[in-house]
């Protein structure tokens, strides 16, 4: 059985990576006693949320974006047609 190096050239195969953070300041996760709902307040203000996303080779990084949005389908089919689509 032939190997995935044999079958492809791996200079040409790219991971698309995606990250978000967001500045709303609250956390997500918390503990109670008893299966009690666990509650706390979060301070109101200017919330953002920004994505990062690039191409993983194996010679290093390539083609990366950043967005001041969470990252949506319309959003990530423009950044394939902007970095990936051939000219």
């Amino acid at each position: 059985m032939a190997s995935l190096a044999e079958i492809c050239d791996l200079s040409k195969l790219v991971f698309l990576d995606e990250t978000g953070i967001s500045t709303d300041m609250i956390c997500r996760y918390g503990r109670a006693l008893g299966g009690a709902r666990c509650r706390d307040a979060a301070p109101a203000g200017h919330r953002q949320t920004m994505t990062f996303i690039t191409g993983l080779r194996a010679d290093g990084l390539t083609a990366p974006g950043c967005l001041d949005q969470a990252m949506t389908g319309e959003s990530f089919k423009e950044y394939c047609a902007r970095n990936w689509s051939r000219p």
